[in-house]
């Protein structure tokens, strides 16, 4: 194999691999029988179940947002008037007439969930978009047997697929979810051509009408809201694209014949906060269709591992059972589970797949089932309940490093809280807000149906302790100023509604009740409504405790945190043990009715709560293992993975492992489970059953809490490691409470590495943590830079050394250490000193621009090679980013000769102006492609200099998308990068200097730019060296390993994020989530050197390198507008004091300008490619073009910026990128409308941009 043809999602397959230390897949030798077999796809919004059919496929599909129902009020707004005589009932022990008084009066208006079946009742359900079949004609075969049959699902790359052979063809399926593109995708191939023959049609069981519209299938239609029946809507389109073959239309169907390959793209959306939901989804397929398959693949793969790279897991053990099918591993772990430690690292990394898979910032929270349902009536609606469930489904989101997913239950949960406080008036003339059990898209916060199960009151204070996780975990004192009113509101609910126990005078919620339990009164009736459970005096002592801390963190509402203070002294402690040793679950011993109940709800104590520990309060936590002991193993999937939890907090790793072999139990079964027989299905999906997919969120943050526990204030590594696991192990990646990263590995049960890190410091140094090693606690110093691992006190010495306390010391911060070399620059300074001869060039903003590090490496280039010939074309202008570059390259640099190095800077003004990522993407590759198709050979660095937003972006422990972006790009390409922004942070947090007194601000004080010399220079002496070597001594295919960027080094991607729609207002680009762990010696690979005389492929078909500017002369049909060959502000056709006298930018005056000052004025310009674009001068009159291209819609542009009050700003915008070939025609005029800050509304046009 020659390892120069090795693609980049080959070569991440390979690292991703090594990291996790097996295949991370599930396979099977037969297509699926039932919906449960089928293999779960999703991008957070969008869900694909394909099922791998060979004659005939169906696959499933979902959207996250696809609701039936509506908003609604079912408050019973009389419900208060009959409070006093529940709570004097249930204070007499009659809590039987109390309940059945609830019924009658204080449960929901209507039909509330319809008792799980709320298909067509206001409140909704969650529901099946439509299914996908595809039906093949394989010739006279197809009742031949299928040779060589597989389908898989990757969860490195989040994409399924299947093959077979049959005929003598092969034929293969891949399908995928696109994270980049947001469509899903599915590409038949066949390997002898013109062998695909098949139907496309999609289908809905109800309420969706199916029709062809040219060559793209169409499904649509409108749900039911319970209440008119215009519920929401919902459309798919479906396009193929073919080589070889034709394609042909039916009524509702598309014919495929003779094709060699099929390229289905699905597009969906529905009118839930989209109005335009019809435009977005045509706007989604055009976009995909445009791109080669590859290329979506790849930007699919690198966007999903942003997030799943981020943790590997090793638990030792042989490999070989992933020979074995999936249902064949299932069933040989549950007989053995000893012969297949890997089940348990698979199971895991499914887990964190399915969380990244089932919700995406911005969008929903995975309801009951994620964002996968195969039916118009989900079981229990598919809804969010708030018992147990929508918590579970968050439990592994903090600790497995997949942060952000935590924030669209943040914004679900800030939702509710206006129609909560509607509700908290009407039942119980309360303050604040609440939430009971059951919750859907549309702000549902009143009781359910029954008491029984619909009458607690808990639901939103346990959801406030999901919204404090996100807080503990990242310390972002932002997200707790934005929560601080929703954890304030709950607060004051529970205040308002505390009445006190005649029994024992603490203050108790009433009514209420323990989730879906009961018991027996004296007389020998069951009753469920009671005063002060358990897990009630547990939920609001954790919600006031935080919400003390929170108040104190921000100086807020002093007032009420002493009332709360107050109330801490008089609520039930956080358990009381009974006569037989158990805790109670209510306030009295109640006989229960169901010792083996589901639901262990006032354990909540222990987990998700830390009021009660082993340590801190050891009798509450043995009456917990005696409660446990009685509740007994077996449940539904979600109450398996629930007991895993709660004997992992005990510390007993037997026993909760145990727990995760039940939980692995194979099952078929989908009918409605209450009780025992709970597992999982063939495809991993946890089993209820139904599905539900709590289980697996919950079994994965199981997992994780057998191996690394810090909710006691200390972190602990192998707090309940089980006996199966104790040979050896490792695990990368995972996160505790501070924001800490912690990677350590074992052996024979004893950790004998470890590695603490943090992008938080303290006062110059990092921060200290308490961490319990080996049943050991001490202090250990978080690294700054997680680069260095320890070896652990009390190990047997199999590594490092043995018994000695080794505390972590501070790292000493190095140039090297924020230089990426990929492939090097050795060639370029052997050709210097060859030569005799070499043009240096710098390309960037104001910081190029000024006297400062671009200087010093002038002078010494001169001084370390006196005998060569230099040419430096120094192409520095202030305030121009990557897109204005791309497209100046040849007139500023190339024109003035082909460079042999070249160094281009762009990401402070691409934060700083808004460049959407892609465009970002698509500047920079065209720069690179552009310059190598000049000089082929051009050595260039990439950089990216420091700014305050990347300074707080890398201290949040993100890191900042520009930095993502040139990272990626140089990789790709095997050019050198380097991170001075993740530089100057680092040194400034360690104490080295200041920003505000030592560096100044973005344009650096000569001290600061004197430290941009001394890393960029030493990345040129690195490379002299090679260069000094004779070519034969250096490797001529690959290159020495990348040197990681501390917190942020990921393995090599090929594309980053692309999401950001191309505008021409410039919009503020997300930033991209860090990859937290740094690749080690172990784990690094070496990356093959490109071949200089040619280049990758493209990451960005649509990239600038062909970039150029037009003259603005060559616009046509002036009307308004003038050519002012030597324009400068005074010589503007209506200058104006103001206008007169702003700021200009060199280079962008006494040059001609298209100027137009009045509403009306307008000119065309004919021009060729995909792009079209303006540069111009932004001043205090910029005013609000109108354009359209090819004589479609005219589209606005405000011309005006924030700057443009004191500066002439050179500004450019993107019309187009990604118009069709040939030519085009470009129609603008000035709009009657500006800016209301603008003095005019004059337009300065400087140049046009063309590809």
């Amino acid at each position: 194999m020659n390892i120069k043809n090795i693609t980049a999602a080959a070569l991440l397959c390979c690292i991703s691999a090594i990291c996790q230390g097996q295949r991370l897949r599930l396979w099977y030798e037969e297509p699926a029988r039932q919906w449960e077999e089928t293999l779960p796809l999703g991008n957070g919004r969008l869900g694909m179940m394909p099922g791998g059919g060979i004659a005939e496929e169906t696959i499933v599909l979902n959207e996250i947002s696809l609701w039936s129902g509506g908003p609604q009020d079912a408050n019973n707004y009389e419900a208060r008037k009959v409070l006093p005589k529940i709570r004097s009932l249930i204070a007499a022990g009659r809590n039987d007439e109390a309940q059945e008084l609830i019924n009658k009066e204080f449960i929901c208006r209507g039909e509330g969930s319809g008792h799980g079946n709320g298909a067509n009742v206001p409140f909704g359900c969650y529901q099946v978009l439509g299914e996908l079949h595809l039906k093949f004609d394989h010739g006279n075969t197809d009742s031949l047997p299928a040779q060589n049959y597989q389908r898989e699902l990757s969860l490195d790359s989040a994409i399924a697929s299947c093959r077979y052979r049959l005929n003598g063809v092969n034929y293969r399926r891949e399908y995928f979810t696109a994270f980049g593109g947001d469509v899903a995708v599915v590409r038949l191939t066949a390997d002898k051509p013109g062998s695909l023959n098949l139907s496309v049609g999609i289908s809905r069981p109800e309420r969706a009408v199916v029709t062809v519209e040219g060559t793209t299938l169409k499904l649509s239609g409108q749900l039911n809201n319970g209440t008119d029946g215009k519920g929401m809507q919902f459309l798919s389109k479906i396009a193929a694209r073919l080589r070889g073959g034709t394609l042909s239309t039916g009524k509702d169907v598309l014919h495929i014949k003779g094709a060699t390959e099929v390229v289905l793209i699905i597009s969906a959306a529905t009118n839930f906060r989209e109005p335009a939901f019809d435009e977005k989804a045509d706007s989604l397929l055009r976009a995909a269709m445009k791109k080669p398959y590859e290329v979506l693949k790849q930007e699919h793969i690198t966007r999903y591992r942003e997030l799943f790279t981020r943790v590997s897991l090793d638990l030792g053990g042989k490999q070989e059972a992933d020979k074995r099918s999936t249902p064949e591993r299932l069933a040989d772990f549950y007989k053995d589970p000893a012969a297949d430690k890997g089940l348990a690292v698979l199971f895991f990394q499914f887990g964190r797949y399915l969380t990244i898979s089932s919700t995406r910032e911005g969008l929903l929270p995975p309801n009951l089932q994620g964002l996968w349902a195969n039916q118009v009536q989900t079981p229990w609606n598919g809804d969010y309940h708030l018992d147990v469930n929508v918590q579970m489904n968050h439990w592994p989101v903090e600790v497995c490093n997949l942060s952000e997913l935590n924030l669209p239950l943040a914004a679900l949960v800030k939702g509710m809280v206006k129609p909560g406080e509607r509700t908290a008036k009407a039942y119980y003339d309360a303050e604040g807000w609440v939430a009971h059990v059951i919750a859907n898209i549309w702000g549902y916060t009143a009781p359910g149906e029954e008491a029984s199960w619909g009458a607690t009151t808990a639901g939103s204070g346990w959801l406030c302790n999901n919204l404090w996780e996100h807080y503990a975990f990242s310390g972002d004192k932002q997200y707790l100023e934005c929560i601080y009113p929703i954890l304030k509101g709950a607060a004051l609910f529970y205040n308002s509604v505390l009445v006190r126990d005649p029994e024992t005078g603490w203050l108790v919620t009433s009514p209420s009740v323990s989730p879906e339990n009961s018991f027996y009164l004296p007389n020998g009736n069951r009753a469920s409504i009671c005063m002060g459970p358990t897990m009630d005096n547990q939920i609001i002592r954790e919600l006031f405790t935080n919400m003390i801390r929170a108040s104190e963190l921000l100086g807020k509402d002093e007032e009420f945190r002493k009332v709360l203070s107050q109330k801490l002294e008089e609520i039930p402690p956080a358990g009381v043990v009974g006569k037989d040793g158990r805790l109670m679950e209510w306030l009295e011993e109640y006989k229960e009715t169901d010792p083996q109940h589901r639901h262990i709800s006032h354990l909540y104590g222990l987990y998700p709560a830390s009021l009660i520990t082993p340590e801190g309060t050891p009798e509450l936590a043995e009456a917990c293992r005696k409660t446990l002991e009685v509740r007994g193993d077996d449940g539904p999937g979600w109450t398996i993975a629930y007991k895993m939890l709660f004997w992992a907090r005990l510390h007993d790793g037997n026993k909760a492992y145990q727990l995760f072999t039940q939980l692995m139990r194979p099952t078929l079964k989908t009918d409605m489970n209450y009780g025992a027989g709970g597992g999982v299905y063939p495809n991993l999906l946890s089993a209820g059953p139904p599905f539900q997919i709590d289980g697996n969120f919950g079994g994965t943050a199981g997992i994780a809490e057998m191996l690394i526990q810090s909710h006691a204030g200390y972190i602990e590594l192998l707090p309940a490691l089980p006996s199966a696991w104790k040979a050896s192990g490792s695990v990368k990646g995972l996160k505790a409470r501070g924001n800490y990263t912690v990677d350590f590995s074992w052996k024979e049960g004893k950790v004998i590495k470890y590695r603490v890190s943090s992008p938080l410091s303290g006062e110059g140094t990092g921060r200290k943590v308490q961490v319990k090693i080996n049943g050991r606690l001490q202090e250990v110093t978080a690294e700054v830079l997680p680069e260095t691992s320890r070896t652990a006190p009390g190990s047997e010495g199999k590594e490092g050394t043995e018994g000695r306390d080794q505390i972590p010391q501070q790292v000493r911060l190095r140039n090297e250490d924020y230089i990426q070399r990929n492939g090097g620059l050795q060639h370029v300074f052997r050709r210097i000193k060859k030569e005799g001869k070499a043009t240096v060039a710098f390309l960037g903003g104001s910081i190029t621009h000024m006297k400062g590090w671009r200087d010093l490496v002038c002078e010494q280039l001169r001084k370390d090679y006196p005998e060569v010939e230099f040419t430096f074309v120094e192409a520095g202008i202030p305030s121009l980013g990557s897109l204005p570059h791309a497209f100046r390259l040849q007139r500023d640099v190339l024109d003035k000769g082909a460079p042999d190095l070249l160094f281009l800077e762009s990401a402070v003004n691409d934060e700083t102006n808004g460049t959407p990522v892609r465009t970002q993407v698509r500047a920079l590759e065209g720069i690179i492609r552009h310059t190598r198709e000049q000089h082929p050979r051009a050595g260039i660095v990439l950089m990216a200099f420091a700014d305050p937003g990347k300074m707080e972006n890398y201290r949040a422990g993100k890191v900042p998308a520009e930095v993502r972006v040139h990272e990626t790009v140089a990789r790709h390409y095997q050019l050198p990068f380097i991170d001075l922004a993740k530089e100057i942070t680092d040194r400034i947090d360690a104490g080295e200097f200041t920003w505000e007194d030592d560096f100044k601000d973005l344009h650096p004080s000569p001290f600061g730019q004197q430290k941009y010399f001394e890393t960029i220079y030493t990345l040129l002496r690195e490379e002299m060296k090679g260069g000094d070597q004779p070519e034969e001594a250096l490797m001529p295919a690959t290159s020495t390993p990348a040197t990681s960027t501390p917190a942020t080094a990921t393995p090599a991607t090929a594309t980053p994020v692309t999401a950001t729609p191309v505008t021409a207002t410039p919009v503020t680009a997300t930033p991209v989530t860090a990859t937290p762990v740094t690749a080690t010696p172990e784990t690094a690979m070496q990356v093959p050197a490109i071949t200089m005389a040619s280049m990758p492929a493209a990451i960005d078909p649509f990239n600038y390198s062909k970039g150029h500017y037009l003259d603005v002369r060559r616009a046509s049909r002036l009307k308004g507008f003038k050519v002012i060959e030597n324009w400068t502000p005074a010589a503007s056709g209506h200058p104006g004091k103001t206008v007169a006298a702003a700021g200009t930018r060199e280079g962008f005056t006494n040059v001609p300008v298209l100027e137009g000052t009045g509403p009306g004025a307008r000119f065309r310009l004919e021009f060729s490619g995909p792009v079209i674009g303006i540069g111009l001068v932004s001043g205090p009159d910029a005013g609000i073009l109108k354009y359209r291209i090819d004589g479609k819609k005219y589209e606005p542009v405000d011309l005006y910026t924030q700057w443009s009050r004191q500066l002439h700003l050179p500004w450019y915008l993107l019309l187009a990128d990604e118009l069709g070939p040939g030519k085009h025609l470009l129609e603008v005029r000035i709009s009657s409308r500006h800016h209301p800050a603008s003095e005019g509304r004059a337009a300065r046009l400087v140049c046009f941009l063309e590809n």
